[in-house]
């Protein structure tokens, strides 16, 4: 979900949002940490003391810059905030007391998307303060003259110049404010259905691929052997892709197996070779 505004590889990846076993535990002992209270929820406050020092340590910095955190802001609370209000929607409330009480705050199943969507309102609140020239908190107000000057790093979230220039009544007027500047990127970019945030299920091509190797052809074959493929002339059957699947992650199904191994089986012979194993392993995944 990133528009580029921050290099996650170069900062060392510091909120661990894919849907793969490994992230989904680095999630577990976040949240855990994060819950001081120890009841299974995150509140406001907790999410406002929680978040920013996973982004701690300015030295890591792409640009070498000083500074208290891995990107060039200094508060992130106004992003902690903005995605902690869009996380708390994503699962919906039960009929329980402890159903509702979850409806105000972020629970362990949301945890992911609070990650996710910390991540995206960091990327726009770069972009604001590029326009603000580096005021801080919720309340920070802009122009036309101030947004005009990285209006093209806006095109990522599906706003043009033109559509940029109608947000505001005339050049000079401090018009947009941050709530308002973010609430609109989202709308634009993600209408109608809003951003693809979902509860914390791992996902089974995102985990097998994680687990094919480094991309290396030495990795992949190896993965290819240890998944049932004796040498780069043999094959994987479905029941070892299942065996595999499985094996990753005991929560998987059958279905989810035969799905991926479509996916993988480009020819269709109920088989996976070398050719077609390393082909799969190094695509772009489907979003």
């Amino acid at each position: 979900m990133s528009c580029g505004e921050v290099d996650w590889d170069a900062i060392g990846n510091p909120l661990p949002i894919r849907a793969i076993p490994a992230d989904k535990e680095l999630r577990r002992e976040q949240f855990d940490k994060i819950d001081v209270s120890k009841n299974g929820f995150l509140s406001l406050t907790e999410t406002l003391a929680g978040l920013p020092p996973l982004l701690e340590g300015g030295a890591d910095r792409a640009t070498n810059e000083k500074g208290k955190f891995k990107v060039d802001l200094d508060d992130l609370r106004p992003a902690a905030t903005s995605a902690y209000h869009m996380a708390r929607r994503v699962a919906p409330p039960g009929d329980d007391r402890r159903c509702r009480q979850a409806a105000d705050c972020v629970d362990r199943r949301e945890f992911h998307a609070l990650l996710m969507a910390f991540g995206m309102f960091i990327e726009l609140d770069l972009i604001f303060s590029k326009m603000d020239e580096g005021q801080m908190g919720e309340d920070r107000m802009i122009n036309w003259k101030e947004a005009e000057k990285v209006v093209e790093k806006l095109a990522a979230w599906n706003i043009t110049k033109k559509i940029a220039r109608a947000k505001f009544p005339d050049e000079w007027t401090q018009s947009l404010n941050y709530k308002q500047f973010t609430e609109w990127c989202i709308m634009r970019r993600f209408a109608p259905g809003g951003p693809p945030l979902g509860l914390d299920d791992n996902d089974p091509d995102a985990t097998v691929r994680n687990e094919a190797g480094d991309g290396s052809l030495g990795g992949i074959l190896a993965a290819f052997q240890a998944w049932g493929g004796k040498d780069a002339d043999s094959n994987i059957s479905k029941e070892e892709m299942t065996t595999v699947l499985l094996a990753l992650d005991p929560t998987f199904t059958v279905e989810m197996a035969e799905k991926l191994f479509a996916a993988a089986d480009a020819n269709n012979d109920g088989q996976i070779d070398y050719v077609e194993f390393s082909a799969w392993v190094t695509a772009e995944p489907m979003a």
